[in-house]
């Protein structure tokens, strides 16, 4: 029996996955002046920034010089500085959201599921307990047309049974 979902933590996750994106796509944009941005691995890119952009640099540029560059000395010849390329990463790496590459190839997505935000009862005892709460919820939202119902005090009454969510302002049952 589902008790209730953390939409505020959902929500959250769901804001840090398409800032995760964003900066990926960003990041895009910036190897798009330097790079074939259509040619890029997808999978590897969102894994490792620099070391696809490398990879593609240097196919590009091979033929500029007779002899083969280090990836450093070839982009110091060309004046192309990757530290953003690398900002850009390490900013990536800060979100923990799980970025997939979508099925078209290119776009990236993320799915989060709102089942991993809910809490669900495990036995029969929790499904009983659940259904008196609500109950007592219901009460109290009855007598509260009438009287100023004190959470803090009600969750003190009746021995942390019940959990006031101050976000919500809502009861919850507290298994």
């Amino acid at each position: 029996m589902k008790v209730y979902t953390d939409t505020h933590a959902y929500r959250q996750a769901q804001d840090k996955a398409e800032t995760k994106i964003k900066i990926l796509n960003n990041a895009m944009v910036w190897c798009s002046e330097h790079i074939n941005t259509d040619e890029i691995d997808r999978e590897v890119f969102k894994d490792d920034f620099m070391a696809e952009f490398e990879r593609l640099f240097i196919k590009k540029n091979k033929g500029i010089v007779n002899k083969e560059l280090s990836i450093d000395k070839l982009m110091f010849l060309l004046d192309v500085n990757a530290s953003p390329l690398v900002e850009f990463q390490n900013e990536y790496n800060r979100y923990e959201a799980v970025i997939e590459v979508a099925e078209n190839g290119i776009d990236y997505t993320c799915r989060i599921d709102a089942k991993d935000y809910s809490l669900y009862t495990k036995n029969v005892e929790e499904n009983e307990r659940v259904i008196s709460g609500n109950n007592l919820i219901h009460a109290l939202e009855l007598i509260g047309k009438y009287t100023k119902v004190y959470p803090v005090t009600i969750q003190q009454g009746v021995s942390g049974f019940l959990h006031y969510d101050m976000r919500d302002n809502k009861y919850r049952v507290r298994l």
